[in-house]
């Protein structure tokens, strides 16, 4: 057997992802943290046996409505723009680690890279997203309590 046959992927199948595809899923997943995290912010926990309302205002409608398929439509522009702010490569590890599901190794041997330098970049990478995000969202917001008032 050749010690050259080898179970990683290949650096050109590896390297070159989808754009549109992995950027997708990449503010699907970001998009559903963030509905996930503000639900558990939002929600309470409610008897149906209280009388002080009616039952259909206690059970909220299984599907999101107009207004939060906007909102998430908007996160996902914006994790988009915002990964598009990443370099090439943190971008690509970033891809390739959530979304191709590939190993540090794998990351590695595709991209010719010590696995401390991939860790490392995916470390980055996830926090300049993070930070943008949350810098983005802190401007939104500010931007609304200020029209209010």
């Amino acid at each position: 057997m050749s010690s050259s046959a080898s179970i990683a992927p290949s650096p050109a199948s590896a390297a070159k992802p989808s754009s549109p595809t992995y950027l997708y899923r990449i503010a699907v997943n970001v998009a559903q943290d963030e509905w996930k995290r503000r639900r558990r912010d939002r929600d309470t926990h409610i008897s149906l046996s209280d009388d002080t309302s009616g039952w259909e205002d206690r059970l909220p409608h299984p599907d999101r409505n107009a207004e939060q398929q906007i909102e998430e439509l908007e996160f996902q522009q914006s994790v988009e723009e915002q990964l598009q702010q990443l370099s090439q490569v943190e971008r690509t590890i970033l891809v390739l680690y959530h979304q191709e599901e590939r190993s540090y190794e794998q990351i590695a041997y595709a991209l010719n890279m010590p696995i401390g330098t991939v860790r490392t970049h995916l470390h980055r990478g996830r926090k300049k997203l993070r930070e943008a995000i949350e810098q983005r969202q802190t401007q939104e917001r500010r931007a609304i309590c200020a029209t209010s008032h």
